[in-house]
């Protein structure tokens, strides 16, 4: 991601793709074209290696306590707790691949992704939906659908828009949207 005036959004925007990668199993699988051993195991040449996004972005050592939702890990200064993060590459997450067969649309999605959440970060107070009793509703990190694209299963949230004149650019807008 490029450098940005908004480095915690940025931060929130390499979280969200690392904490739950949309492609598990990384998508493109690569294929070796030398026969190799490593550690003791032999390829043969033509092998496919497909990539386990989801352990690979759940691993204790580059990613600490990986179902918390931690965004100041992306941040360049060392936390208050004293951990920094680790990862090895640039980025510090992997969510598009590596190598020379990296998604082309990576920094697409993270510009778009940027975009639409610093956007929403703006417009709206975002809350747990709340039940008939208007107790809050714990949200279940773990409900996604039996895909191989990660998909959260439907659940209530409420954005609440925080002010008056925001809430009247939302609707504005949105006329102009259908028009």
């Amino acid at each position: 991601m490029t450098k940005t005036k908004l480095p915690d959004c940025a931060a929130l925007v390499k979280e969200t793709l690392s904490w739950r990668t949309v492609t598990v199993l990384a998508g493109i699988p690569h294929v070796n074209t030398k026969a190799f051993t490593y550690r003791g195991y032999k390829f043969h040449a033509r092998t496919n290696f497909t990539g386990d996004m989801w352990a690979i972005h759940r691993h204790e050592r580059n990613f600490p306590q990986p179902d918390v939702f931690r965004p100041e890990m992306f941040l360049d200064e060392e936390s208050a707790e004293g951990w920094k993060r680790p990862y090895l590459n640039k980025n510090g997450m992997s969510p598009s691949g590596w190598g020379r067969r990296v998604c082309c649309g990576q920094s697409l999605v993270e510009q778009g992704l940027l975009y639409s959440l610093t956007r929403l970060l703006w417009a709206f107070e975002m809350r747990p939906g709340v039940d008939e009793k208007g107790k809050e509703i714990p949200h279940d990190i773990f409900a996604y659908m039996d895909c191989e694209n990660t998909r959260p299963m439907p659940f209530e949230a409420r954005f609440i828009p925080r002010s008056e004149d925001i809430r009247k650019i939302i609707l504005e807008e949105a006329d102009v949207a259908r028009e």
